[in-house]
């Protein structure tokens, strides 16, 4: 799984997790067994559907035990909704985020999206992003095109997914 190949300096800071888009939040347990947080750092699901937000709440119950996560019912395709979901979270938590734009949701198909998140970090924050079956050279001109500087990519070839991730660039 991407989460546990990441790199280590990750790990070495605390660090929120602002998770878009959680579906039914299947990623929860092998996020958490990588990122671990705890009393400084938060874990936050935002999403424009309610059910979106139950579902991962209710399946993983016992990975939430003691995270006291943030639930932000809002739609991030919509430029200062994700600003200001983001400046929460650090208000909350860690002064760094660590955005999740994984699995394979419409968001990812949406250009707007990539700039609402580039408009959202500042120097500390990193983004995580997959997407299912994509050309690479695609993939890095869309984050190209929107300022990303990648940090990390790797291919899964068993589930024809790239993983990526970059930091806000120029």
């Amino acid at each position: 799984m991407f989460f546990a190949t990441t790199p280590h300096y990750l790990n070495q800071v605390p660090t929120n997790l602002v998770h878009l888009g959680p579906g039914d939040g299947i990623e929860i347990p092998y996020l958490f067994e990588t990122f671990k947080p705890g009393k400084n750092t938060r874990y936050a699901g935002v999403d424009i559907s309610r059910q979106m937000l139950i579902n991962p709440a209710a399946l993983n119950g016992y990975h939430l035990s003691g995270i006291n996560p943030l639930w932000y019912l809002t739609d991030i395709e919509t430029s200062e909704n994700l600003k200001q979901v983001c400046k929460d979270v650090k208000n909350k938590g860690s002064d760094r985020n660590l955005i999740l734009l994984i699995g394979q949701g419409v968001l990812n198909s949406n250009p707007a999206t990539l700039e609402n998140i580039f408009q959202s970090m500042d120097d500390k924050d990193n983004l995580c992003l997959t997407s299912y079956k994509p050309s690479k050279n695609n993939l890095a001109e869309r984050l190209n095109h929107h300022s990303f500087h990648i940090l990390y990519s790797r291919f899964y070839e068993d589930i024809h997914t790239f993983a990526v991730l970059c930091k806000k660039g120029g």
